[in-house]
């Protein structure tokens, strides 16, 4: 047992250094950072020119689940522009999520941003736990040389001053207490000096912690706010095309025609449909959250039309017919085709009517350039509707051909059918 002990290194002028990283500055961490973080968005700037914005936060949950069950009635939804959608939509909400954390738990950034590049706090830390193990193992040795003081003491007195085992018992008695101090005295150095050292680190971190918070805190929610608004962009985007898509989808129309849901289907016409499937005494937390949405979506809900017209008299009566639904709608009447592109770059309506002299081939031109083809609902005035012109006119693009040339209840009909 006297020979037991753990061989410990000396000091550490002994032990070898690492070759560490020249200083660093909390400047040039957070730059560093945040230019990870804009690389990485860079590939979604495209969708900065949607003129238009959903919360993706509100909706994410609902809007995602929307379009697994959607996938699930017609997996051909996945060929068109939807899968590349909901591609870039997963991948820049990642991004946020990890964004997120960063900028939430500023310390930890601290520590992995700044400090773990920090040469001075990097050695000093370091040193600092090798202390640490080493006067575990002091101590270690401390116990294990009293012990051995312990029974040579119990020993010594059964052998006699003139026993021939004498000399090896007192050198044993030697060997142990020598070890003792020199354990207690490597432990006490080790001690102090870690004292020293914590001090340095904690020097180290006043001196940057605060500077770090206040440069980071500031990017990050400029960033926050860059992303988010990012987000909601291509949200609705999404929202717009998933519907679109679905409304052109035999299987997607075939399942609401069962569910018995009227007008065009959208986010809100789902969601409402399905809250009513709802037990409202058996309703999870999740459930409850859907309710809470309802609202939002309802306040998006716009049905707002540009109407290009030739016809004055038609337009009239356009507009009389539609004044007698009950719902909000905000009708703009044009009669200059060439106002379309300054008054689509004031507010995007969700509808554009137009009659059948108008100028359509401009008109599709115009919306195509704006990059908005895809997300108004096109609706063509004619005096009848005759047989296939619908089929026809949807593969330019147009939404709903009415007939004008009806009464005006019909006419009524016909309207809410698109509106609601």
């Amino acid at each position: 047992m006297i020979d037991d002990f753990e061989t410990i290194p000396d000091t550490l002028s002994e032990r070898e250094e690492e070759n560490l990283p020249s200083a660093v500055t909390t400047e040039e961490v957070i730059e560093g950072y945040f230019s990870t973080v804009e690389s990485s968005i860079f590939q979604f700037s495209h969708y900065r020119d949607t003129l238009h914005e959903i919360n993706f936060l509100k909706l994410r949950r609902f809007l995602l689940t929307t379009y697994n069950n959607l996938i699930e009635i017609d997996l051909l939804l996945n060929n068109t522009e939807i899968s590349h959608l909901h591609r870039d939509l997963h991948r820049l909400s990642e991004i946020y999520d990890e964004f997120k954390q960063r900028s939430v738990y500023v310390k930890k950034a601290f520590h992995e941003l700044f400090l773990s590049r920090h040469h001075e706090f990097s050695k000093y830390q370091k040193r600092f736990e090798e202390n640490k193990e080493q006067a575990k193992r002091y101590e270690y040795n401390i116990q294990m040389a009293d012990s051995a003081i312990q029974s040579l003491e119990k020993m010594g007195q059964t052998i006699p001053d003139n026993s021939e085992y004498y000399p090896t018992f007192m050198a044993k008695m030697k060997t142990a207490r020598a070890k003792s101090v020199d354990a207690v005295h490597g432990k006490r150095s080790l001690e102090e000096e870690n004292s020293l050292l914590a001090q340095y680190i904690s020097m180290i971190i006043n001196e940057n912690e605060e500077s770090f918070r206040e440069k980071f805190s500031f990017q990050a929610k400029q960033y926050d706010h860059r992303i988010t608004t990012l987000l909601n962009k291509l949200a609705y985007t999404f929202d717009v095309a998933l519907w679109k898509n679905a409304s052109r989808s035999p299987a997607i129309k075939r399942h609401f025609e069962k569910l018995n849901t009227k007008g065009t289907i959208s986010s809100l016409t789902y969601l409402r449909y399905y809250l009513k499937s709802l037990s409202s005494e058996k309703l999870t937390e999740e459930n409850q959250a859907l309710f809470k949405l309802l609202p939002y979506l309802e306040s998006l809900e716009r049905h707002s039309i540009l109407y290009l017209s030739n016809d004055v008299d038609l337009s009239l009566q356009i507009r009389k017919v539609l004044s007698s639904i009950n719902i909000k709608i905000d009708l703009k009447i044009i009669q200059n085709p060439t106002e379309v592109a300054v008054e689509l770059k004031k507010n995007l309506p969700k509808y554009i009517f137009f009659e059948y002299g108008s100028n359509m081939k401009n008109l599709l031109k115009i919306l195509r350039a704006l990059g908005l083809d895809k997300e108004i609902i096109l609706v063509m005035l004619v005096d009848r509707v005759h047989e296939g012109i619908n089929e026809q006119l949807k593969q330019i693009h147009i939404d709903h051909v009415i007939g004008t040339r009806i009464l005006a209840p019909l006419l009524k009909e016909k309207f809410m059918e698109i509106l609601q």
